[in-house]
């Protein structure tokens, strides 16, 4: 064998190296990816579930409070932080110990929310939703500004569509302030549903009804 024939196959030894490492480096690739989008997507299917089991376990310990006599005219929606929390009645306070005991937990975090933009958090009001029997205040649960993946996770469980409903509803006054009321015209998901993720002009927003007047 000459020596040009050494050097060919010698090169070709080191072309197959080269193709065989560059493949390699490409199923890695591949393979960290998909790790990846499996790790988010486990991680939004978790998130949603937290969220709506904490909407389960507010709904619970309303309902017991009510069955013990409180109204919901009498439910004092006093945060932990808020002043006059430790002041006493304690017994219609939704959070109080003493009261229904509910731990306030805003889930703050990044995991949640999808910036650190102010209102964030859940939010509990009283307000009147124009469907309803009466006219009388109901009580509403929202998480205002959460993640749009989250989001359509909780959709899909809820309605079984990944797709979030836009609405014309003020997120600031209905949900957070509690000074709008809620109207269909505004939000016709939200009579079809009383648990569903909304969005208004890029904001997305859970919202849950937990008692009707």
């Amino acid at each position: 064998m000459t020596k040009h024939e050494h050097g060919n196959i010698f090169l070709y030894l080191l072309i197959g190296i080269v193709l065989f490492a560059s493949l390699t480096l490409v199923i890695m690739r591949s393979q960290n990816t998909a790790e990846v989008g499996m790790l988010s997507r486990t991680a939004t299917e978790t998130a949603a579930q937290r969220m709506i089991s904490y909407v389960n376990q507010a709904s619970q310990v309303y309902l017991q409070m009510k069955n013990t006599g409180t109204d919901l005219t009498e439910l004092d929606l006093t945060l932990p932080s808020g002043g006059g929390f430790n002041t006493g009645p304690h017994i219609h306070k939704l959070f109080h110990p003493e009261g229904g005991g509910l731990t306030y937990n805003a889930m703050n975090e990044d995991t949640f929310r999808a910036a650190a933009t102010t209102p964030v958090g859940w939010k509990f009001v009283k307000v009147q939703a124009d469907w309803t029997a009466t006219s009388g205040t109901d009580l509403v649960m929202t998480y205002i500004r959460v993640k749009q993946p989250i989001c359509a996770e909780i959709n899909r469980r809820v309605t079984g569509s990944t797709t979030i409903p836009t609405v014309t509803t003020s997120f600031a006054n209905t949900f957070e302030l509690g000074s709008s009321d809620l109207q269909v015209a505004q939000c016709a998901e939200c009579k079809t549903y009383n648990s569903i993720c909304v969005q208004n002009t890029g904001v997305y927003a859970f919202y849950n009804i937990i008692d009707v007047r």
